[in-house]
């Protein structure tokens, strides 16, 4: 039936090789029953794996009913498990949310069986296990004794060829015991049963054959008992898991932990309030504005041309020069992307925080100010703002507006001074209605709102010399570009990195601290890299003392680096530049002009949306694409959070695989899982917008609740979809990457 020919097992852990079992010799036959005994180490546990093919071997031959199996790929052992192999545990492998009824009759659900043609034979062997009184009680409710009469007759309901159980009676009574041992003996009278125990005595009325085992090698195999040798039992039967039970599972596995539903609840109303905000407040805009706009150019003035070069290099010093020189020009913007970003301030003395859109202090021409002074200094700032708007009624510091306020935007903590302000009757022209108005800043200031802009754009990886002294590489691969989040921390020095205690996998010797690290950005127009020294690490209990944060914001994959060091990055030249005409009527000819020399370029007053030119559906188009875009990177979010929340159910899907349940199987009642806690969130949700947006009478959500209809929800809806099925694929994906044993054993 199975024979092992000079079969060996190594393991192999940061460039050290360990033996499982060396060049073993070994035949088994139907209707033996034998024992392995041995010290603890010796190999027995790692046979067995080896045997009921839920790890590998290295070298030499296993024989299953005379066929080779060193060729055999992850899916052939899995087809061997279901159809040949009935797992006794010593760890039981139990569903603990599962009660001793439903851990029986999981099995006969993966092997097709319908729930309705279980339940004589599950009670049935729950009965032969003394458990009756038990049936519906939660595993994790069980004595361990009691846990292993459960392992034992879910072993015997899938009713295969051969039994392999590892100290099967370990943790039962004499009584007990002895039980258990009988019935494994008459099932061996025409199946194979293997069993690995430390109480040999207990089993010797038994067994037919003893071998036992001593540093991973054979000492001893000894024949007790004739055995009446039978003819091959054939492969169990098997039909993969029925859709309806499928269903079933998937359902019963998403509320059965209720703290891993309730985060995955929370993450997906997470998804939806973000999606929801995002689109609602596009459509309110878009209804308010009526006549024009543009989403992606926060200054969208009709005299603007958002230019670059065909090759994408940056502007040298001469051709800003020509720009300059151009008659039909008014004023140029090296930092582009200065006027795009948001500029929020908040105050040492008030409790309100403005929303500004920023503009060079040099191209501000009134005379006179409605208080205050003209900025003189880097750190100062002067604000325009409407009349009747938030700004001139919240802000109360018209008799001394000499106030020190934050800058969101400015990753170096500094201050800034609000110098002076204008205040105007006529509506300015902002592009969303959360700005309160225009913020003149200092180049100094702009440049650090391009180098933000600039890092909304881009992403980041980092390489270094690790194990094996080979490149590990982090991040920016096709399908991991969140894979290496990259923060700024005031209290990590120049220089350096501050990277999770996890990246010590990944290091030469026992740490990664001293180890160099290349750190690449790759923005839109440009590819930047710095060599920063890993100076320590971090985890839980020491983030909020290496980094300042609070540890509320402990996520556990960041790594942290100096505001400067960021910076940096970024500070690579103007490869995006605004011309500003000195009259709308010459934007055309000017922009014709720049085409001509070679220019990529874009007019604001022929990129707004107008409705009243047939163009709103092309608006429609673009708030959909751009919610997809909001799709995208919620879902690189999510994933990273449902994948630490799933990876907690590794052992569950690692018993299941071993039980019988192939790659689609276990892939299906993954989507089914996410997919009912998705449809739960988007009830519950749909609930909270109905009354926030019909019942309080807050006017932004009321507008927001007006201007979207069923459409735009069953949009947001089939995002949410989406991405619990792309996470429940990838997480799938990575789980299946590696054999059963492995994930079964793998840290959560």
């Amino acid at each position: 039936m199975i024979r092992l020919s000079n079969v060996s097992k190594f393991y192999y852990s940061k460039g050290v090789i360990a033996t499982g079992f060396s060049r073993v010799n070994l035949e088994f036959h139907m209707g033996e029953f034998v024992a392995i005994t041995g010290e603890s180490g010796s190999g027995k546990s790692t046979l067995l794996n080896v045997i009921s093919g839920l790890d590998t071997y290295e070298e030499g031959e296993l024989y299953i009913d005379g066929q080779e199996t060193s060729h055999y790929t992850e899916k052939d052992f899995e087809d061997y498990r279901r159809k040949y192999i009935g797992n006794i545990f010593q760890t039981f492998n139990l569903v603990n949310s599962y009660t001793v009824y439903q851990n029986i009759e999981l099995v006969l659900l993966l092997n097709g069986a319908k729930s309705k043609d279980v339940k004589d034979r599950v009670n049935s062997l729950i009965e032969q296990v003394g458990l009756t009184e038990y049936k519906n009680t939660k595993a994790s409710k069980l004595s361990g004794g009691q846990k292993q009469r459960v392992a034992i007759a879910r072993a015997l309901a899938k009713d295969t060829p051969i039994i392999i159980a590892d100290e099967p009676t370990g943790n039962l009574d004499k009584q007990s015991a002895e039980d258990i041992i009988r019935i494994l003996a008459d099932v061996a009278k025409d199946k194979l049963v293997i069993i690995v125990t430390h109480n040999y005595e207990q089993v010797e009325p038994y067994v037919t054959r003893k071998i036992k085992m001593h540093d991973g090698k054979v000492l001893e195999d000894e024949q007790l008992r004739p055995i009446t040798k039978v003819a091959s039992a054939p492969a169990g039967t098997y039909q993969n898991m029925t859709a309806a039970s499928q269903i079933k599972t998937g359902i019963r596995n998403a509320f059965k932990i209720k703290q891993k539903f309730l985060l995955l609840l929370l993450i997906f109303l997470f998804i939806f309030a973000a999606l929801t905000g995002e689109l609602g407040a596009q459509r309110a805009s878009n209804a308010q504005s009526g006549a024009s706009e543009n989403w992606f150019f926060s200054d969208s003035s009709d005299t603007r041309i958002v230019m670059k070069k065909k090759d994408k290099t940056a502007f040298t010093a001469e051709e800003l020069a020509a720009l300059k020189q151009n008659p039909a020009v008014d004023w140029i913007l090296e930092q582009d992307m200065a006027l795009d970003t948001t500029l929020s301030l908040s105050g040492e003395n008030t409790e309100y925080n403005y929303t500004l859109q920023p503009r060079p202090l040099s191209t501000f021409k009134q005379e006179k100010l409605t208080w205050g002074r003209m900025p003189t200094a880097d750190n100062e700032i002067l604000i325009v703002a409407e009349k009747t708007g938030y700004f001139a009624n919240t802000y109360k510091k018209k008799d001394n507006p000499m106030d020190r306020m934050t800058c969101d935007q400015d990753l170096t903590g500094a201050t800034y001074v609000v110098t002076g302000a204008v205040l105007t009757d006529d509506p300015l022209p902002l592009q969303y209605t959360d700005k309160v108005g225009f913020a003149y800043v200092s180049p100094k200031l702009l440049k650090k709102l391009e180098q933000s802009g600039y890092a909304d754009k881009s992403d980041f990886g980092c390489s270094f010399v690790g194990v094996k002294n080979q490149t590990i590489q982090i991040g920016l691969e096709e399908t991991e570009k969140s894979a290496f989040p990259l923060e700024v921390c005031q209290a990590v020095q120049p220089g350096t990195i501050l990277v999770p205690e996890s990246f010590n996998e990944y290091a030469k010797g026992e740490t990664i601290v001293g180890t160099p690290m290349t750190v690449t950005c790759v923005s839109p127009y440009f590819q930047s890299t710095a060599t920063l020294k890993c100076i320590s690490t971090y985890n839980e209990k020491n983030f909020s003392k290496k980094t300042g944060f609070s540890k509320d914001s402990y996520g556990g994959e960041t790594a942290y680096i100096n505001p400067t060091d960021f910076m940096a990055f970024f500070n690579q030249g103007a490869y995006q530049v605004s011309v500003f005409a000195k009259d709308v009527e010459q934007v055309d000819e000017l922009e014709a002009q720049l085409k001509q020399n070679g220019y990529v370029t874009l007019a604001m007053k022929n990129a707004k949306y107008r409705q009243d030119q047939g163009a709103a559906k092309v608006a429609n188009m673009m708030i959909v694409a751009f919610s997809v875009f909001a799709a995208v990177v919620l879902f690189f979010i999510s994933y990273f959070v449902i994948r630490i929340v799933m990876k907690s159910r590794n052992v569950y899907y690692s018993t299941i695989r071993m039980l019988g349940a192939n790659t689609r199987v276990c892939r299906n009642l993954l989507a089914i899982d996410l997919l009912t806690v998705t449809n739960v969130a988007a009830l519950l949700f749909g609930v909270l917008w109905y009354v926030l947006t019909t019942q309080t009478g807050l006017t932004v959500l009321t507008e927001m609740g007006r201007s979207m209809h069923t459409p735009d929800y069953l949009l947001i809806y089939a995002i949410g979809v989406v991405i619990a099925l792309l996470v429940s694929l990838r997480y799938a994906s990575t789980l299946f990457k590696k054999s059963s044993i492995s994930t079964l054993h793998e840290e959560v």
